[in-house]
């Protein structure tokens, strides 16, 4: 860049332009050239109930799914799940019982879970039938969205 183009680009900047991969363009030759978007309406307010119960709304839906009985060791697990946009982004345990230690597993359930978007997640070595019922109660809440 010589010295004559070095100072007609801050001349054109002084006086309102914008240097657009490597082209100077006054305002003047954007308004110019510039086609206008359409005016979208724009909800406000609150989303009606049939979208929040559809699932389809944008803020985030909450579904609480059935109560499951571990028959080998007696737990029970019964959950609700919040989607926002597609995505889980929390799983409450409503009711998490397990014996001989397998509930410390709940925490890395929902972890995983939310990580996974789904029950697509590993069973966990010595939890694995508590494990099959947490993937049953979130596949029940997630089949309410």
């Amino acid at each position: 860049m010589n010295r004559d183009q070095v100072h007609k680009l801050m001349t054109g900047a002084a006086i309102g332009g914008s240097l657009v991969a490597g082209f100077f363009i006054t305002q003047h030759q954007v308004a110019e050239h510039t086609m206008g978007l359409p005016n979208i309406p724009v909800a406000s307010g609150s989303p009606s109930a049939s979208a929040s119960q559809s699932g389809t709304s944008a803020g985030p839906v909450t579904k609480q799914g059935d109560m499951f009985t571990e028959q080998q060791w007696g737990g029970q697990i019964q959950l609700s799940v919040t989607k926002e946009n597609g995505a889980i982004t929390s799983i409450n345990l409503d009711t998490a019982t397990a014996t001989g230690g397998r509930e410390q597993a709940f925490s890395y359930l929902v972890q995983e879970a939310i990580a996974a978007n789904g029950s697509n997640i590993a069973n966990i070595s010595q939890a694995t039938f508590t494990t099959d019922v947490f993937k049953q109660a979130l596949d029940s809440a997630l089949s309410k969205f």
